[in-house]
């Protein structure tokens, strides 16, 4: 008995086979493939700024690490037969003696008592000293807790010699004081009453100085009312007025429509349109710098639109060598550089990456948690590490809040 064979199928015959279905995966499963490699993906790119920012954090903490300047730490052994030999006295022993020492003072007249001693405390743990050399600036840094401290140095650029003299710009105008620039108001047609002579902030000799390169002066943010003009009294009063303001005008260079005057016009507009209150405040106005010649010479000019100062100094002289900007320094740097500048350059490249590391940073976390949450062997000592975290996360927030916030 034979078995009987399939017919052989006809040479133009052909079989209806159905196309292989390829099986879509679940959307759960492709979400966390995406999701591992954005994972992947965004570490490798920004590896190198996850090198620097964890390096950085670290010579932030300890700043004797890779020191860029001589740095040597001392103990007991140097401090051996000085009055720091031994930790001073606790902060709420030397309020003790501070408050006895009132009374003593007050001769019966006021007495004081110390209150809760235990919160007494100094502002900072470290006393510091600084020893100033020939092109050598050492700090020492001496712990209030603990017999010890640490001794830095660094090269600060040598003072130009006495007898050397710049020469000085014949142009130069030595402007108005930001006092009285104070006291003329919103638009410098009298004398205000808070924005005086002194003023609280801008005025005086700080706000002649101003600040970073600038002027700061103080102005009344509400309008003038005649109730805040002071009246001359006197012809020697208005004589004096009219000398003065000449003196101004003639040691000060003052442009109209300027700067200074322009953002004095328009701080109360904003301030009553975005709904803050007005007050007495403070501009600060940048100098501006430029090149101008006379002649074959060229100067270097520098002109402040709020005091009005110019000066300048030969474009040919030598100028102070940069400061040495260590690898150190430079990479601690980095890790604080932020914010954007006006225009596009370098730096305005890096805060866009601060901003994407900011991102993924927060995204690593999360898509740690999802792919950790695939691994059920893991779940269990997971949860307890996720919850631990947690819990010493909020007790040293908490902890350092109050560091902060305390008085």
């Amino acid at each position: 008995m034979s078995v009987a064979e399939p017919p052989a199928p006809d040479a133009g015959a052909g079989y209806d086979r159905p196309a292989p279905q390829v099986k879509r995966r679940p959307l759960g499963k492709r979400v966390m493939h995406v999701i591992r490699r954005a994972h992947l993906y965004l570490g490798l790119f920004l590896l190198p700024w996850a090198v620097l920012y964890g390096l950085t954090g670290f010579l932030f903490n300890h700043p004797t690490a890779f020191s860029d300047a001589p740095s040597v730490s001392f103990g007991a052994t140097e401090l051996a037969g000085t009055p720091m030999e031994t930790p001073p006295e606790k902060p709420a022993a030397v309020a003790v003696q501070v408050v006895a020492a009132l009374n003593e003072r007050a001769d019966g007249k006021h007495t004081y008592a110390l209150v809760e001693p235990e919160k007494a405390k100094y502002a900072n743990d470290l006393a510091f000293a600084t020893v100033k050399t020939d092109g050598v600036e050492v700090s020492l840094l001496f712990d209030l807790n603990s017999p010890g401290g640490t001794v830095r140095s660094r090269p600060v650029p040598a003072a130009a010699p006495k007898g050397e003299e710049k020469e000085k710009a014949p142009f130069a105008l030595a402007g108005t004081s930001s006092d009285s620039k104070a006291g003329r108001g919103e638009k410098g047609s009298g004398r205000n009453e808070k924005g005086g002579a002194r003023g609280e902030r801008g005025g005086g000799e700080k706000g002649g100085r101003g600040d970073r390169g600038g002027a700061m002066s103080e102005a009344p943010a509400a309008a003038l009312t005649p109730s805040t003009f002071r009246p001359l009294r006197t012809f020697a009063d208005a004589a004096t007025a009219i000398l003065s303001g000449a003196a101004e005008s003639a040691n000060s260079l003052q442009l109209p429509d300027s700067l200074a005057e322009r953002i004095k016009s328009a701080v109360p507009v904003v301030l009553e349109r975005t709904g803050f209150p007005g007050g007495t405040f403070s501009v600060t106005v940048p100098n501006l710098t430029f090149r101008m010649a006379e002649g074959e010479k060229v100067w270097t000019v520098s002109y402040n639109a709020q005091t009005g100062t110019v000066g300048g100094t030969p474009a040919d002289t030598d100028a102070a060598p940069p400061v040495e900007l260590s690898t150190r320094r430079f990479l601690t740097r980095l890790h604080t550089a932020h914010g954007f500048p006006g225009s596009t350059n370098a730096r305005w490249f890096w805060a866009v990456i601060v901003d994407v590391m900011a991102f993924v940073m927060v995204f690593w976390g999360v898509s740690g948690v999802f792919m950790w949450w695939q691994l059920k062997a893991t779940r269990k000592l997971g949860f307890a590490l996720v919850l631990f975290g947690a819990c010493v996360a909020l007790a040293l927030g908490f902890g350092m809040h109050d560091l902060m916030t305390a008085r």
